[in-house]
Order: C-alpha cells, then structure tokens, then sequence
C-alpha cells in the first residue's frame, strides 16, 4: 500500500513537472495539449506555482492593464526569487500604477544589489525629463 501511494505522489509530481516545464520548451517540442495556452494551464499547477508565476511575470508584457497584475505577481515572486528580472518589473509596474514611493524604495535596492544589472535595465529606460523650473526674471 505504501509504494502504490509512494508511485501516485511521484507520478503526480513528475505530471505537475511536465505540465510547468513545458512553459520553458520550444513550441514545437511542447506537448500537443500543451502547444495553446501554455502559460494559462502552467497556472493550474499544485506544486510547481511559483515556477509559473515567475513564468508568467517574464512573459507577460507591461501594459496599462497587466500591470496591477504584475505588481502583485512581482511583489510575491520577490519573497523568493529576488533576482533583476523579477525587481525590475516590480518598478516599471510600480511607476505605471502611480505608486512612486514603492518604485524609489525598491530601485535603491536593486541598484544595491545588483549595480551591473540596475544599470544596464536603468540605460532601457525612457529618460525623465528635466524638472520644470519656474524663471523669476
């Protein structure tokens, strides 16, 4: 009885495996049921969640309508995978949604700890433009 239940639990394990990794397989070596919609059916997965959230928050697009999904994605992926992929999209979605605090606080830490990378994914960015001043003549 217990090695049946020992082969359920590792043939469930094995299939949630699959199911997330084929995210990460070329289109054409992806299972057939898994060639559509990948990402959404990658989601599904008991065991391997955060594997497809992080899937989830490296493909999905910045847009005004995914990015209060990416932050919160962003925020919980931060927990554990603090990594410069993940930090950045936490501060471009941060800044899309108005909250420029959040962004402020989370780029001094990733220029911290991680200056190469903060620098290259700063020199992507859209440059601010200069602060209006106010002429007094």
């Amino acid at each position: 009885m217990a090695a049946a239940l020992l082969l359920g639990v590792v043939g469930f394990t094995a299939w949630d495996y699959i199911r997330v990794s084929q995210i990460y397989v070329d289109y054409a070596r992806r299972l057939p049921a898994y060639q559509n919609n990948t990402l959404a059916k990658a989601q599904e997965s008991t065991l391997f969640a955060s594997q497809a959230s992080f899937a989830r928050l490296t493909l999905t697009p910045l847009t005004p309508a995914t990015a209060r999904d990416i932050h919160a994605v962003a925020l919980q992926l931060l927990h554990f995978a603090p990594e410069p992929r993940v930090v950045s999209k936490l501060i471009d979605s941060a800044r899309m949604l108005g909250l420029d605090d959040e962004a402020a606080y989370y780029s001094l830490r990733f220029e911290r700890a991680f200056p190469v990378e903060f620098k290259r994914w700063r020199a992507k960015q859209a440059p601010t433009p200069p602060a209006m001043t106010e002429r007094l003549d």
